[in-house]
């Protein structure tokens, strides 16, 4: 249990890990991804240029912005797993997709130099792609564009803040850079939470096919592409729960209903939610006997997660100062996301079902994707949960006039109501949370049959233009633990990442004895700090 808020007071925490090097993410089998375990959430994240994941091995472009665990279907690294070294996780897998939508026909032509373009995906046409990462990439040879560098502590005396980073470019154009940040003060949440930073620039200049040479075509002006309508998702699909045994194979546990939706209530501040839930339901509808595991020893544990965007700003810069950076409008001019009491109006969430919009490994449809990301602009962008009942026609409540299909055509009303393309406002419910606070948005069940998905966008970058947004994931016990997470996320970043610090980590040793037992000592070094109050081992 987490100790309660009182000023100036701290409990320490600290855990042996299996080995001394726990947070360096170099290690067999996956050097350069981010392992994240410095506090209780654990999760790994591998980004295009340290992969690729199984399902795009061999493919002549790595399409995944981030593949986010499971990353070769044997569980070596952790997968969204909460808490901190408990053998369950609630996810197969998660993922993020940067796609962009562009009117030119000439933009993402079916050849380039004569040979196919394996950037142009044969259902989604010219106007849409990924934005993929290949070792051929012009930009990939120059390691401050093209790096991953190892998990490691901001101070490597307190031991509070965890850090990795990573960069590449890719064919649209866009250079990445991500830091992904997880501390580990165990209090009020605060290391209940992994927040990812993604920074995009707009270096203008095209390389569709990955073959290191810029293309020539950029609507007449080479070197001068401009990103016309930037998207990008956040997906997981449920397992709940798979299984670590202790011989290192997996195994599933199943039998509670693999519950999902989208929370839209108010929290604490008026402000709504707006983040993605997942939880162990029902084994049977009406038994109310949710949060067990592994059956059939029907282990009660109740451990949700969740997921969140957290901003979308102009610019880019050090961590502790985007928090104050304008923000990012849309290209309708509305805020990415939405504050206040309207909080998550402009973002879209949903679940894949019959929308097909994974299309199965390497084949994935930029298309599909990159509509559900923005669902919320379309009269139908996602509601329905069917690709065959898509209306790409511009959502009326918001908009006066557009050409169905081409989303940068789209004129907001002069008195715009908010867009509602996609599931946020729609009150299904196909599993029932029993949670009296989470009435508003939708619920699912997961089957291996549609991730959980929520977008952002679209935006524009001139070239030279950067944005940076923010996402944080959670993990907590039931509804409360996992909102709370997102909660102290949302703090972490409004406040430039200035967490309070617990007091210095003592060195810690593990001792064998001619008793036949282990001794663990450390030192006293944190008693000397102002608020110690204990320690929690």
């Amino acid at each position: 249990m987490k100790p309660s808020r009182r000023s100036g007071l701290f409990v320490l925490f600290f855990v042996i890990h299996l080995a001394s090097h726990a947070q360096q993410s170099g290690t067999a089998p996956w050097p350069g991804s981010g392992v994240m375990i410095a506090g209780q959430l654990w999760d790994s994240f591998l980004p295009p240029n340290a992969g690729p994941w199984y399902g795009e091995k061999g493919a002549p472009l790595v399409s995944t912005f981030m593949r986010i665990g499971n990353f070769d279907r044997a569980w070596s690294t952790p997968t969204h797993m909460w808490p901190g070294g408990w053998p369950y996780g609630m996810f197969w897998s998660k993922g993020m997709s940067l796609t962009e939508f562009n009117p030119d026909t000439a933009w993402n032509p079916l050849a380039i130099a004569g040979a196919p373009n394996p950037a142009r995906h044969p259902q989604a046409g010219p106007s849409y792609a990924f934005g993929s990462y290949a070792p051929g990439l012009l930009g990939a040879s120059d390691p401050e564009r093209n790096f991953t560098r190892e998990t490691r502590w901001v101070d490597t005396t307190r031991r509070s803040h965890a850090l990795y980073e990573a960069g590449w470019p890719t064919n649209i154009g866009i250079d990445v850079t991500v830091r992904i940040h997880q501390f580990t003060l165990n209090w009020n949440n605060f290391n209940d939470f992994i927040l990812v930073e993604i920074v995009l620039m707009n270096t203008g200049v095209l390389d569709m096919n990955a073959d290191g040479v810029a293309d020539s075509i950029q609507t007449g002006r080479p070197g001068r592409n401009r990103i016309r309508a930037l998207a990008l998702m956040a997906n997981g699909e449920m397992f709940c729960s798979y299984y670590l045994t202790r011989g290192g194979s997996r195994s599933s546990r199943l039998g509670s209903a693999r519950g999902c939706g989208y929370v839209g209530d108010p929290d604490r501040t008026g402000s709504p939610w707006d983040m993605m839930v997942a939880f162990p339901g029902e084994s049977v509808e009406g038994l109310r006997d949710m949060g067990l595991y592994d059956w059939p020893d029907r282990y009660y544990a109740d451990v949700w997660s969740s997921w969140a965007w957290i901003a979308a700003k102009s610019g880019a810069g050090p961590s502790q100062n985007v928090h104050s950076l304008p923000d990012k409008l849309t290209i309708y001019g509305t805020q990415g996301i939405g504050s206040g009491s309207e909080r998550g109006w402009y973002a879209s969430a949903g679940q894949g079902k019959n929308l097909r919009i994974g299309d199965g490994g390497i084949l994935r449809n930029p298309g599909r994707i990159h509509t559900v990301s923005i669902g919320t602009w379309y009269k139908d962008g996602g509601r329905s949960m069917d690709s065959l009942l898509l209306d790409l026609s511009p959502d009326p409540n918001f908009f006066s006039a557009g050409t169905p299909g081409d989303p940068t055509s789209f004129v907001p009303s002069p008195s715009p109501r908010r867009p509602g393309g996609d599931r946020k406002l729609m009150q299904v419910r196909d599993v029932n949370p029993y949670e009296p606070s989470w009435m508003k948005g939708f619920t699912g069940v997961n089957n291996f049959d549609g991730d959980l998905y929520s977008g952002i966008g679209p935006f524009s970058l001139e070239p030279g233009e950067s944005m940076t947004m923010a996402w944080a994931e959670g993990g907590g016990f039931r509804f409360a633990g996992a909102t709370n997470a997102i909660a102290a996320a949302r703090w972490a970043f409004d406040n430039g990442f200035s967490v309070p610090e617990s007091p210095p980590v003592p060195q810690v040793r593990v001792e064998n004895t001619l008793e036949n037992a282990m001794r663990v000592r450390w030192d006293s070094r944190a008693e000397s700090a102002p608020g110690f109050q204990g320690y929690k081992i």
